[in-house]
């Protein structure tokens, strides 16, 4: 995926999913890496217990020129840099009530070059997290397709909030997606066609309903969808 990136003196941002360990190659190839990572990994070093830190503590060790970082904040956050240093900086953090705490932490958890150019892959993760798809499986390709479809939705939502005046909502945008799919083709006409055209017929009187719709117009006002399942409020027994 860098490969292009060799040589260069680029500056290239993980997250604990892309990230390579342990041997990482980016130094020799004059590469600068840095992104967090899972701590249960194979072949990183111990660190402190999460229980044994408090909030604003942090833990580190090195070997040769990489890093690996452990700092807690609501939880123990893990990074492993080949360019940042075991310096102390401060960082302002936001209390329950309000105020706000300057804490102390390593360089590379301030986060400022990281946060800067992950881009979207973080809030990606996020918008993932909140409606998808990932369930646990015995066939291992099951949670790789159920994932690529979740991107693809997440994607095509960013394109298309950007391209709309409006932005709706995920939930909204994934809902009309799963009608349009249900629906894509349109039920044959059955019997013969009505003599009279709808030219001819007296139009019908306006009639008084709400402007926002849950059903999209395409799909309302054609014969697509109507196998649905009426929803009814009174409880019944299967029989």
């Amino acid at each position: 995926m860098v490969e292009d990136l060799f040589g260069g003196g680029h500056e290239v941002y993980f997250d604990n999913f892309l990230i390579l360990c342990p041997s990482w190659t980016f130094s020799k190839k004059k590469v600068s890496a840095c992104g967090t990572i899972r701590s249960n990994r194979k072949g990183l070093p111990l660190l402190m217990k999460e229980k044994d830190l408090k909030k604003g503590e942090f833990d580190f060790r090195t070997a040769e020129d990489l890093a690996f970082f452990g700092w807690k904040d609501n939880r123990v956050v893990y990074v492993l840099s080949n360019f940042h240093g075991t310096d102390k900086c401060s960082l302002l953090r936001t209390q329950k009530d309000g105020s706000r705490m300057e804490v102390s932490c390593p360089m590379a958890i301030k986060f400022k070059d990281y946060n800067c150019n992950m881009g979207g892959v973080d809030k990606a993760d996020m918008l993932c997290s909140l409606y998808g798809m990932d369930r646990k499986s015995r066939k291992w390709w099951h949670r790789l397709f159920f994932g690529i479809i979740d991107r693809m939705l997440v994607n095509s939502y960013v394109v298309h909030n950007k391209l709309e005046d409006k932005a709706i909502p995920l939930l909204l945008f994934r809902r009309l997606v799963a009608q349009h799919l249900l629906t894509a083709a349109t039920p044959p006409q059955i019997g013969r066609p009505l003599a009279t055209s709808r030219c001819n017929t007296p139009p019908n009187p306006p009639k008084r309903r709400k402007t926002d719709l849950s059903v999209s117009a395409d799909i309302r006002l054609t014969a697509r969808g109507v196998h649905w399942p009426i929803f009814d409020e009174k409880r019944g027994r299967c029989e």
